[in-house]
């Protein structure tokens, strides 16, 4: 079989499995007067390509591309050859047990100033485009999450003391409820949460030291709880971040300045009680700035960006302990202003926007290690992060007072991909806080 040959027949290959996914499959070859003169290029392209297809299928990847010498093309197409039959085959095994292939992603990017929210949505890896814009009130935006299936989004808008819930139907987004249902302080809203199928949602109300937790029935939400602040005093800011484990089991908050410390709550039917221990920071850290916790509840990321420091807890026992080394940033960075791990507890995420800087972080039995550092050039990058299940990562960049981005990175190939994809704003104006607050599917919230 002759060189050509070989190329041609892995081209088809991928073209009939990125074609059974759904995928766009634009030839390869075609662009390339000189194929022999461009093959490095044509061959890292189909990895890539591959790389998309086994990530959709959830199946483990081929790894990188080894470096292209004048005697190992053909090599290297095999490689990609029998790659590209394993993705057959699981495709050829899923229809034969009619499991349908249509993994989607949605992503969720505030624009506080601009009173809107932007729903974005994936399929299969390909970006569908934007698919709502939430209109609301006085920075409407700030805090934003959405739900594992992509049905239900909250978004807090602080200044005017107010959370919102959104539904999707169809293609439409609507306003379920509007909250709170009775009288609040400013800053009602500040954090937002939602669990994995829309049930439970959280507003944290760091001025009331309190956060408010709803259920929903139907299409009616409730009220099902206010937890109190456990530290006395009018100012200790509970509430100040939140999230709640997907599965709605477990509740985070923090109290950040100067209370220093988070809390972590579970349900029992209806019923909430705090799990001990709280967590307390290390002097001027301001812990609590930003939380986040697994799908399961059984572990929790939490900021002290006071002291540059971010630390991991896994529930051991009934108790909550901290899991490996302090995760450490550069002295001034903000490191911990936000922070994300992944649903499976596998990977993490902590900005530092001073330096502009976002930090991915994977776990080996209880040892976390540094696994990418993302860094884009821009002004006020990572003033946000979220991550999925551990192979995509969101970074918002704010940017005030000029306009606002948000960036989407892969695991590819063995490896972060670094230069991302751009969730356009629409109505991008400057000052517009667009990816000061992001969220994602499949996340830690």
């Amino acid at each position: 079989m002759t060189f050509a040959h070989c190329l041609n027949v892995l081209c088809q290959k991928i073209a009939r499995a990125e074609r059974a996914l759904g995928f766009n499959s634009p030839s390869i070859l075609d662009p390339y007067d000189n194929i022999l003169k461009n093959i490095g290029v044509i061959l890292t392209q189909l990895s890539c390509r591959l790389a998309r297809l086994e990530r959709t299928l959830k199946i483990r990847g081929g790894g990188g591309l080894p470096p292209l010498t004048p005697n190992n093309a053909n090599i290297l197409i095999g490689k990609l050859n029998s790659r590209a039959d394993r993705v057959l085959r699981v495709i050829r095994r899923r229809r034969r047990k009619n499991i349908v292939v249509n993994l989607l992603e949605y992503y969720i990017v505030g624009a506080s100033s601009l009173g809107r929210s932007y729903v974005f949505t994936f399929r299969n890896g390909i970006q569908e485009g934007l698919t709502a814009t939430l209109i609301g009130a006085s920075n409407f935006g700030a805090a934003v999450a959405i739900t594992t299936d992509g049905t239900r989004a909250i978004i807090g808008a602080s200044n005017a003391s107010s959370a919102f819930i959104y539904v999707k139907n169809g293609d439409t987004w609507t306003e379920e409820v509007s909250l709170p249902f009775g009288a609040v302080s400013i800053l009602y809203g500040t954090s937002v949460s939602i669990d994995g199928n829309g049930t439970r949602a959280i507003v944290g109300s760091f001025l009331d030291n309190v956060v408010f937790v709803y259920v929903r029935n139907g299409t009616t939400w409730t009220q099902e709880i206010i937890i109190p602040s456990a530290i006395p005093g009018p100012t200790a800011s509970f509430g100040a971040s939140t999230a709640i484990s997907e599965d709605g089991t477990h509740i985070i908050a923090g109290a950040p300045n100067p209370g220093n410390s988070t809390f972590i709550y579970v349900r029992n039917g209806t019923t909430w009680t705090q799990e001990l221990p709280t967590l307390l920071g290390p002097g001027g850290g301001d812990l609590g700035t930003s939380v986040s916790i697994s799908a399961d509840g059984t572990r929790a990321i939490v900021g002290a960006p006071g002291t540059d420091e971010t630390f991991i807890y896994v529930r051991s026992g009934g108790l909550w302990v901290q899991e490996g080394a302090t995760l450490s940033g550069a002295g001034g960075s903000d490191f911990g202003t936000s922070v994300s791990i992944s649903a499976d507890g596998t990977r993490a995420i902590v900005a530092a926007p001073t330096t502009d800087e976002a930090f991915i972080y994977v776990r080996d039995g209880s040892t976390w290690t540094l696994e990418q550092m993302l860094d884009n050039g821009g002004s006020e990058f990572a003033d946000s992060v979220s991550i999925t299940n551990g192979t995509n990562a969101i970074v918002g960049q704010g940017n005030f007072p000029g306009l606002g981005s948000a960036f989407l990175y892969r695991f590819e190939d063995g490896a972060w991909n670094t230069t991302p994809e751009v969730l356009v704003n629409p109505d991008s104006a400057a000052g517009d806080n667009y990816g000061f607050a992001v969220g994602s599917n499949g996340t830690g919230n």
